[in-house]
């Protein structure tokens, strides 16, 4: 969800009609890198967000607005599983 004050601005995920979420598992870490926005989640992604893209989300009569990360990476045990 995107904030603006108290009210929901957009509800932001990878496809619209299909309201995929922007992570498959909790996102554990959030932060700012330069002009981009970093999210690591326990599905083993770690994604970079365009801010600018972000700050301009606008929905209209649908909330989902969606958006593409600029990169992603996974990380994964020796074992093969999600770190």
């Amino acid at each position: 969800m995107l904030w603006e004050g108290n009210l929901v601005k957009a509800h932001l995920v990878l496809h619209r009609e299909e309201k995929t979420p922007l992570h498959k598992g909790a996102v554990e870490c959030v932060f700012l890198e330069d002009d981009m926005i970093v999210t690591a989640a326990t599905d083993g992604y770690i994604k970079w967000w365009s801010l600018a893209e972000i700050d301009a989300a606008e929905c209209d009569e649908i909330l989902e607005v969606a958006i593409a990360p600029i990169k992603e990476i996974t990380v994964k045990t020796e074992a093969g599983e999600y770190a």
